[in-house]
């Protein structure tokens, strides 16, 4: 695990970092949220956000874990969600250079991280995969939602009372209207908001999906390589010669080498 301190160009974002050995491994940026437990003074939300980061490891991605407001920032000229979303923007573009081999990018967040989360999904079409835990729909704006090609699961806790069942499925069908997309929605019941007296269950279900969904893309992935590989041939044998261009579509921000 590497501890960084990201210069970005509207200051310092800190976050933690796990590199795969997997020269092509998937990568996942998972974002914890701002709200304090009361009793112990810490992070509410670290005890999930530390098994999301292990049931991604377990699948070999590389990992990036991010608190809101953990930055070294004073900027009264930008909103605190703005500010969220350009460290997210910086931590993403990094990523990219860092692993310029990954066949994947997700994104997972939980509360408040999970509605950021959501922002840089509808901002960066790069990334194909998100995961959005118990995600504070009741404080948070989501006019910014619509329906896009990213894939993606829900999951909520099944005694939470501000996120219901309904808010769920609302949220869902949002983010799904006149897309082929596929979201899936999944409780784990017996859980209070936080999952902290089912963690493992929690971690159990999300190893199982990123697994099952790596595969599936991959898979998907393979298909469309031969398909294009045909047709390259073809056209070869008419004797016309084609010329591949690759662009980077990302466009780094100013952050310093580590």
């Amino acid at each position: 695990m590497l501890n960084l301190s990201l210069k970005t160009s509207i200051g310092k974002v800190n976050c933690s970092y796990f590199h795969s050995k997997k020269i092509n491994a998937p990568i996942a940026v998972v974002i914890n949220s701002d709200v304090i437990n009361s009793d112990t003074k810490k992070l509410k939300y670290e005890p999930a956000v530390d098994v999301v980061v292990e049931a991604f490891l377990e699948n070999d991605f590389s990992v990036l874990k991010f608190n809101l407001k953990d930055e070294k920032i004073n900027r009264k000229d930008i909103e605190e969600e703005s500010i969220n979303l350009l460290n997210l923007t910086a931590i993403t573009d990094w990523l990219h250079t860092k692993n310029l081999e990954s066949r994947a990018f997700w994104v997972c967040g939980i509360d408040n991280g999970a509605v950021a989360a959501l922002e840089l999904v509808m901002r960066r079409p790069e990334i194909e995969n998100y995961i959005l835990i118990s995600p504070n729909i009741k404080k948070n704006d989501l006019s910014f939602v619509v329906p896009c090609v990213a894939s993606g699961m829900l999951v909520r806790a099944s005694e939470d009372l501000r996120f219901l069942e309904e808010d769920c499925l609302n949220l869902q069908e949002k983010l799904t209207t006149k897309t082929e997309t596929k979201i899936k929605y999944m409780t784990i019941y017996g859980a209070e908001r936080d999952f902290d007296e089912e963690l493992e269950q929690l971690k159990e279900e999300l190893k199982k999906y990123i697994k099952e969904k790596v595969e599936e893309d991959d898979k998907s992935s393979r298909t469309v390589s031969i398909n294009k590989r045909r047709r390259r041939k073809k056209k070869n044998i008419d004797g016309d010669d084609e010329k591949i261009i690759y662009v980077n579509p990302i466009k780094p921000l100013d952050i310093d080498n580590i």
